[in-house]
């Protein structure tokens, strides 16, 4: 559940303190959800994280009334409240020319970040190499595989 840490200790909390949480669910208007939207954008936070907020509170309420039979109103569905425009924008972060040269001497200095890891230019290379994100390529596990030259890696799908 660790992937999960950052729900439980960023947005649950956000959800609790903010200004909808004290009405209760069931007497939500249209109106008091796309509120609570405003206000986070206007606080700052990114599109995604709203979206993902709205998702969760949606997400609750159609448990709430698959599970318990309620019959609340979804006021923060997505067919009834307008998700930020641009939220949903797939990523598409390309290195800039010079980028991956300026990125590799910093991870190679010896006062740098990476001092105490040796592999860390291997691994940003490998990882540039193979189009993974930092998380795929720490998760990577090899307990006892022996790569051979005729090895390869199936590309991930396009989404």
């Amino acid at each position: 559940m660790t992937e999960r840490d950052a729900d439980r200790m960023g947005h649950l909390p956000a959800l609790l303190s903010s200004d909808i949480a004290s009405l209760k669910i069931d007497k939500w208007t249209n109106g008091d959800v796309r509120d609570f939207r405003d206000v986070m954008l206007a606080t700052g936070l990114a599109k995604g994280t709203v979206v993902k907020r709205l998702n969760m509170i949606a997400a609750n309420v159609e448990y709430a009334n698959s599970e318990w039979d309620t019959t609340i109103l979804n006021h923060a569905s997505a067919k009834r409240i307008q998700r930020p425009e641009g939220a949903d924008r797939k990523r598409n972060r390309r290195l800039k020319d010079g980028e991956e040269d300026e990125l590799l001497r910093a991870a190679s200095r010896p006062d740098g970040v990476f001092k105490h890891y040796p592999d860390a230019v291997w691994l940003i290379r490998w990882s540039i190499e193979q189009g993974c994100r930092l998380g795929e390529s720490l998760s990577l596990r090899w307990p006892g595989y022996r790569l051979r030259q005729t090895d390869h890696f199936p590309r991930p799908r396009e989404e």
